[in-house]
C-alpha cells in the first residue's frame, strides 16, 4: 500500500462518515475514501484556492493550517499534551513532527520550574511566618 493511499491495508476503500461535513439536504452522508477524496478536491478548487487568492496568500494545502496551529501553539508555550489533544494526535506523533520547533524547550522548562519552586518556597515561608505570629509568646524578629 502506497503512503497516503485511500485504501485500507486489505486493499478495500474505507467508508467514511461525512455527517459533520455534508448537510442533510445533500442526501447520502457516507462515502468511500475515494469518493471523499473527490469531494475534497472539489472543495479545494471551489473554496480553498479562491480564498487563498482573495487573501493574497501564496498557494498551500489545507494541511498548512494544522502545521501553523501546531507551530504557534508551541511557540506560545501551550502544554504539548493540550496541543496533542486539540489536534487529535498523540504526544509521540506531535514530538516526531514538531520537535524541531522546540529547540529551547529545556531552557523554558528550567525557567518555568525554577519560578514554580521559588513561588512554592515563598508561599511556604509566608505560611510559617503567619503561623508563628499567631502563637502566644512567639518571638517576633521583623
Amino acid at each position: 500500500m502506497a503512503p497516503g493511499s485511500p485504501r485500507s491495508p486489505s486493499g478495500r476503500d474505507r467508508l467514511l462518515d461525512l455527517e459533520p461535513l455534508v448537510p442533510r439536504e445533500h442526501g447520502e452522508r457516507r462515502a468511500t475514501t475515494h469518493e471523499a477524496g473527490t469531494l475534497f478536491d472539489l472543495w479545494r478548487s471551489r473554496h480553498w484556492t479562491p480564498a487563498l487568492r482573495a487573501a493574497g496568500v501564496p498557494h498551500r494545502g489545507p494541511y498548512a493550517i494544522r502545521q501553523t496551529f501546531a507551530s504557534w501553539a508551541i511557540a506560545a508555550g501551550l502544554p504539548t499534551f493540550e496541543i496533542a489533544a486539540t489536534m487529535g494526535t498523540s504526544l509521540e506523533q506531535l514530538s516526531k513532527t514538531y520537535a524541531h520547533l522546540l529547540p529551547d524547550s529545556a531552557d523554558r522548562a528550567r525557567v518555568a520550574l525554577d519560578a514554580y519552586i521559588n513561588q512554592a518556597a515563598e508561599a511556604a515561608e509566608r505560611a510559617c511566618d503567619e503561623r508563628d505570629s499567631r502563637r502566644p509568646g512567639a518571638l517576633h524578629l521583623a
